[in-house]
């Protein structure tokens, strides 16, 4: 019998073997290039069935989801002008999973 924070009880359950469902490989290689519409980021997807990319850019302090992408390359708009934004992507797998950041890449208007 297990008994819990408030004084509540329940029986142990049975034990189960499983495993925990590795996070996807985040991308590499990720590059920008300046384009008419901003700034054109590309990447290699190393994640075997990645469904989509998350890209983000790092403001104030914190993460901002610019947007998800089903190919290695996306368009992001400039920074305004003199403020440079570290711009990062990370892969999402069919379950919903996603890895960890890749390198960071630098733009600037």
């Amino acid at each position: 019998m297990a008994v819990g924070p408030k004084n509540l009880q329940s029986n142990w359950s049975a034990e189960c073997e499983g495993a925990a469902r590795p996070l996807p490989q985040a991308p590499s290689g990720v590059a920008a290039a300046k384009c008419d519409e901003g700034f054109r980021i590309s990447f290699r997807p190393l994640a075997q069935g990645a469904a989509s990319f998350n890209v983000y850019r790092r403001v104030f302090g914190r993460n901002e989801l610019i947007k998800r992408v089903n190919e290695p390359e996306a368009v992001v708009p400039a920074p305004s002008a003199g403020r440079p934004e570290d711009i990062f992507v990370t892969s999402i797998d069919e379950c919903g999973l996603e890895s960890l950041p890749s390198e960071k890449v630098t733009i600037r208007n």
